[in-house]
């Protein structure tokens, strides 16, 4: 076995006051240590893969996008997460889009544009992986009733925040 070193585990702390979270040195100080096992690992040996995988319509995405965009904003169907109102100038627009037929197994299919985008749902990453987590993959209504939190940006008033929530 490997030497064994210390590493202080970190927290965020509720900033006093604010919905955002920031680093708290006082609380750092007060946790209890994490063992870090030092042996040796390798990452980024270059491995070949081949695999065959179904093809998504980027025709589809593009109008499942269009078609969720509501008053400029793209939220995830199940947590209401918005990648442009947390991600300010590069968040526009980015969403994942879940079948929810999956389409891993069924093989090609035809319909039409109309009919496709009632078959998907903009998810962010988190919810969407969470979906595919588990076997049998979670329903849209499993993984919302699952949910512990949801954003409600409008809750929060950015312009109060200042620098604590950088």
């Amino acid at each position: 076995m490997g030497t064994r070193r210390r590493f202080d585990a970190y927290t965020n702390a509720q900033a006093s006051g604010a919905a955002a979270r920031r680093l708290d040195p006082v609380a750092l100080s007060q946790l209890s240590a994490v063992v870090i096992d030092e042996s040796v690992i390798t990452e980024g040996q270059l491995n070949r893969r081949t695999a065959n995988y179904r093809k998504r319509s980027n025709r589809l995405r593009d109008a499942a996008v269009q078609h969720c965009t509501v008053g400029g904003k793209l939220p995830c169907a199940s947590c209401s997460f918005d990648f442009d109102r947390a991600y300010v100038g590069i968040g526009a627009g980015y969403i994942q889009i879940h079948h929810l037929e999956p389409i891993a197994f069924g093989g090609a299919r035809e319909l039409t544009l109309s009919e496709a985008i009632e078959k998907v749902r903009p998810l962010c990453a988190n919810c969407h992986v969470m979906v595919h987590r588990k076997d049998p993959w979670l329903t849209m209504e499993r993984l919302t009733d699952s949910l512990s939190v949801t954003f409600d940006y409008q809750a929060i008033d950015y312009a109060d925040l200042g620098e604590t929530a950088l």
